[in-house]
């Protein structure tokens, strides 16, 4: 494998792995949700756009905690990651659909198309595709991050 394909595989770990501690797993403590009870009687409303990006940061970070001790270099094809990459790429798709914001609705399409493609190229055992679909699936994910924002 050559540098560039390791430092690509690298930077997908490491987005998803970021992904992983935002959010997902705290649990609020009772003074903060006191607080939060006491200034807002009404639950906050998200929107659509909002729904959308927070449900797909969700299920990457589900996705980088259940594959964080896979190694696309040794094991590209394991059959359970790409059937857990397959299962994200069908939640995610559920996501997009909420957003009203056209560009918010492709960033999430397109990130759903790419984790298909790892899955898809996993189960084909075809190296060169699984390469080309973990590239896809970063600049996805660079593109949802930039259009939802977040970081």
């Amino acid at each position: 494998m050559t540098a560039r394909h390791r430092r690509t595989i690298a930077l997908i770990s490491l987005a998803l792995a970021a992904t992983a501690t935002t959010g997902c797993g705290q649990a609020p403590n009772a003074s903060t949700t006191a607080a939060s009870a006491q200034v807002s009687p009404h639950p906050r409303q998200y929107t659509g756009d909002v729904r959308a990006c927070l449900g797909a940061q969700a299920v990457l970070g589900h996705v980088a905690a259940s594959t964080a001790r896979w190694s696309p270099e040794r094991q590209p094809f394991a059959k359970a990651m790409a059937d857990r990459i397959r299962l994200s790429s069908d939640q995610l798709a559920s996501q997009g659909p909420q957003a009203r914001s056209l560009r918010i609705r492709a960033a999430v399409s397109g990130i759903a198309r790419s984790f298909r493609s790892l899955s898809v190229a996993m189960g084909r055992h075809n190296r060169r595709q699984v390469n080309a679909a973990m590239h896809e699936t970063r600049v996805s994910y660079h593109a949802l991050k930039t259009t939802c924002s977040l970081d």
